[in-house]
């Protein structure tokens, strides 16, 4: 057996070693991934994040395996695999075991000041988007004055000697280019250490505002949303100006981004109706940015797609088509990480580290700012103490996600509105993917062309 991923540091250490019972019966653990990559097989811990490579005959193949605690004392393989929580007693309340280590993880990374302040300068758009989930709210900009507060705001509340991040979120965040024009003017004269990113349509981005972005706003990223092929996008996107094509439009405007060297990430919104038109948008996007550095791609189910246990469809035709944008070689985005175990769900029950700060200046822990109460506002800072910690406060294990291969991926976090069916299949679709591309890296050993994913 060999290490390939020694695992979450802090993980590990929290854990230490398991001592075996040698009167105990041992079995596979509910958080141990088998799998099999070019022609060799492997297991996965999803909380401890270790990665190992079994060699033939160390480990029996069938499905129940068992073995008594003395004789896994025996085996130097079921030893260490037993010493390591790939193996568990079969009494070990699992749940438990992962829920411990959650707690005392967050806790121990917990660090006072804010590290992520998503800005809404308005809630106005120039789209007119048949998905919206902000359809029907009020329009609203930031003024000046709560602009010169919010940028005092961020300089009282982040954290000390780390560099800020800083996400400008709508609405359309460009329509708002004089508020982002204002804090960020504000921050700059402060001497601020910080970067950001915006989540935009891209209809309105020129050169000149690329250049600004980079310069004054030190804008490193953006998210586009581009759902689907041109027809699909024009659309679905609405938009209050008349563009002979809006699809066109953005693109280009894509490409100026990325010839910037501003890193995009292409947002593909899903559902039945356009999952198929993303495949065309991969190849109009080859054609005018053959450049790959700087273009991923990122898709996602509609939100009442999402909660539809119909939606399986489409998780099995996103993944397909992720192949398709990975064959043509770009990145593809499966928000998650092998490396470390998740701690947070979201921004949501994260209202300590990060803030979402909106037009009129109140606080919230969740950028879909309809779904929760104020924490607070950029005047009188966190006023709902009670809330930001209830957020904080890790949940039991749900009684469905008891035992889930899973869990430690997506975390007891249960407050969020759009709750996903078919949960298993995108998370292990998601897993299976991350861990053969760090098996990928981090395994030295040059195996047959078999097996595979």
């Amino acid at each position: 057996m060999k290490t390939v991923y020694s695992g979450d540091a802090l993980i590990k250490k929290l854990a230490g070693r398991h001592t075996i019972h040698p009167d105990k019966t041992y079995k596979m653990s509910c958080f141990a991934y088998p799998f099999t990559h070019r022609g060799r097989r492997y297991l996965f811990n999803t909380v401890t994040r270790e990665c190992v490579r079994l060699e033939e005959g160390e480990l029996p193949e069938t499905d129940g395996f068992s073995v008594s605690g003395a004789e896994a004392a025996q085996s130097g393989v079921l030893s260490q695999l037993a010493e390591r929580f790939f193996l568990a007693p079969c009494d070990r309340d699992e749940d438990a075991f992962y829920l411990n280590l959650f707690r005392l993880s967050r806790r121990m990374t917990l660090k006072k000041g804010y590290i992520l302040y998503t800005i809404l300068p308005t809630t106005a758009c120039n789209a007119r988007c048949i998905y919206c989930y902000e359809s029907g709210i009020k329009y609203e900009t930031m003024n000046d004055a709560t602009a010169k507060q919010t940028v005092r705001f961020i300089l009282d509340t982040c954290r000390p000697g780390k560099k800020i991040q800083i996400n400008w979120f709508g609405g359309e965040p460009l329509v708002g280019e004089a508020v982002i024009d204002e804090i960020t003017r504000g921050l700059n004269e402060a001497g601020l250490d910080y970067r950001s990113m915006i989540i935009t349509n891209g209809s309105l981005i020129t050169p000149e505002l690329v250049d600004k972005m980079k310069k004054d706003w030190r804008l490193t990223s953006a998210q586009v949303s581009m759902d689907g092929n041109e027809a699909d996008y024009n659309y679905r996107k609405c938009y209050v100006h008349s563009y002979e094509s809006a699809y066109r439009v953005v693109l280009q405007n894509v490409k100026l981004l990325a010839d910037s060297g501003i890193r995009t990430d292409l947002r593909c919104n899903v559902d039945n109706d356009n999952i198929d038109g993303v495949r065309t948008l991969a190849d109009d996007i080859k054609a005018l940015a053959p450049d790959k550095k700087y273009i991923s791609f990122y898709l996602t189910l509609l939100f009442d797609v999402l909660k539809s246990e119909a939606g399986l469809e489409v998780w099995q035709k996103s993944f397909e088509v992720s192949r398709y944008i990975e064959s043509l070689g770009y990145s593809v985005v499966y928000r998650s990480n092998p490396l470390e175990m998740k701690r947070r769900s979201c921004m949501a029950d994260d209202p300590v580290e990060c803030t979402v700060i909106a037009p009129d200046g109140r606080t919230f822990n969740c950028e879909n700012i309809m779904a929760f109460d104020p924490t607070g506002n950029v005047f009188d800072g966190v006023t709902n103490d009670a809330l930001v910690r209830s957020f904080d406060e890790a949940e039991p294990v749900r009684e469905k996600c008891s035992g889930c291969l899973y869990l430690p991926e997506c975390t007891t976090f249960s407050r969020c509105g759009h709750i996903a069916a078919n949960c298993k299949y995108y998370r292990g679709k998601r897993l299976d993917i991350m861990v053969r591309m760090l098996v990928d890296r981090k395994d030295d050993i040059s195996a047959p062309e078999q097996g595979g994913c």
